[in-house]
């Protein structure tokens, strides 16, 4: 009767490590992730779209051969992600796109220079409002996660969402001074927006990878990730990585 238990317990532990893992990569997973991050500046959330999901989940399986990060030329905004081992999750992956953050200065519109932030522009672009997430293990034992967004995001020329606005007293210019009066009303005043630091897991080891490396160089084990411009034809790679010529 012991040896007879021993597959049945095996079993069970399978099943709960499966699970598990579905329970950390559902669409409500990939829409909480992404609401976070944009419920920080502002912006409303999105929407699962069953049909931009079954488009990232062909594609997926597209890459279980090679786990490549290369970009399905698709009609949506899109964000990849490539992470050894099995247990990167849809918060790991939509948590590095958002980390990106600290890279991106909403004033100039442009990343920080030899930095890359498309992938966080798209993840709280205002006008993305439905997504479509997959996530699959590769032959190679990897995790490949991508993330498509209608309409897209990273449009040339424009910024990802409007400024925030605060509350307060009309301000009323007289005479070259600025006098309150509450007479007025309230009006709206645009300020600068400055974004939180967010924390995700340590990674050791950890190696970066964007859409500008080429495949011949070494690639040592880690997470990576990749963005999709919107229009592939006006994509210019930079090492200042300026948004208004980069996406």
């Amino acid at each position: 009767m012991r040896f007879l238990m021993l597959p049945l317990i095996c079993a069970a532990a399978v099943a709960a490590a499966t699970s598990t893992t579905l329970a950390q990569n559902s669409p409500q997973d990939f829409i909480d992730a992404h609401d976070s991050a944009r419920s920080a500046v502002g912006v409303g959330p999105v929407s699962w779209d069953d049909t931009v999901a079954a488009y990232a989940q062909s594609y997926a399986e597209q890459r279980i051969g090679d786990c490549q990060l290369v970009h399905s030329g698709g009609p949506y905004g899109e964000n990849l992600f490539w992470g050894s081992g099995t247990n990167w999750t849809a918060a790991d992956a939509v948590g590095l796109w958002v980390g990106e953050q600290q890279y991106y200065d909403y004033d100039s519109n442009s990343c920080a220079a030899g930095q890359v932030c498309g992938h966080y522009t798209q993840v709280v672009w205002q006008s993305s409002t439905a997504i479509g997430c997959a996530r699959v293990t590769c032959n190679s034992g990897a995790i490949f996660i991508i993330c498509d967004y209608n309409p897209p995001g990273n449009i040339v020329g424009q910024r990802p969402y409007d400024p925030p606005a605060l509350s307060g007293p009309r301000v009323r210019r007289s005479s070259g001074s600025q006098k309150y009066d509450p007479e007025d009303g309230p009006f709206h005043l645009l300020v600068r927006y400055t974004c939180g630091i967010y924390r995700i897991p340590p990674i050791n080891d950890s190696f970066f990878r964007s859409s500008g490396r080429g495949p011949e160089d070494p690639v040592p084990s880690g997470p990576r990730f990749s963005f999709q411009p919107v229009q592939a034809s006006e994509l210019s790679l930079s090492l200042s990585c300026d948004l208004s010529s980069v996406i």
